[in-house]
């Protein structure tokens, strides 16, 4: 659930300089756990810039999306639809049901390192004792047509490979 945990501010703030990519609205946040100043909200909150960020076209706003795990292969769907820019933190999981999606729009990824170490954990989710997603922590600089260009490309080696003799 959005607030349960955040990737520490100096952490993501080094990932998004390293990334090269400007972005300005952090799309899963809260009031109390957001990492840039303009934010969107899952719950009605009159200091964000908008409430649930699934309404927005991303494809100008290139957000910073650090959204629920259950949530990743839907969010990875949006940032295609819209052919948005974007930075996405999320585990560093093999064989996930998103892997070969975001695979596809990868223009470049920072290991942020352990999730124990990167992400710090709310007040709620301590005295709960549950824990962070197991194992390293990506941040990915991702373009939504990045698809479609891979998809050209290979069509376009297959058709070339049908005309040769």
């Amino acid at each position: 659930m959005v607030g349960d945990y955040q990737v520490k501010q100096e952490v993501i703030d080094l990932a998004i300089k390293k990334l090269g990519l400007h972005v300005w609205l952090d799309a899963f946040a809260s009031r109390t756990n957001k990492r840039l100043t303009k934010y969107c909200s899952l719950l009605l909150d009159q200091g964000a810039y908008k409430v649930i960020a699934f309404s927005l076209n991303w494809e100008r706003l290139t957000p910073y999306l650090h959204s629920p795990v259950k949530l990743i292969l839907k969010v990875l769907a949006k940032v295609e639809r819209d052919k948005a820019e974007a930075i996405i933190v999320l585990p560093a999981w093999r064989a996930q049901m998103w892997s070969q999606l975001l695979q596809e729009m990868i223009v470049q990824q920072v290991d942020l390192g352990d999730s124990s170490v990167c992400l710090e954990r709310s007040h709620q989710i301590v005295e709960l004792q549950q824990q962070v997603p197991p194992g390293n922590m990506n941040a990915v600089y991702l373009i939504g047509s990045q698809k479609e260009k891979h998809f050209s490309n290979v069509r376009k080696k297959r058709l070339n490979q049908m005309m040769e003799p």
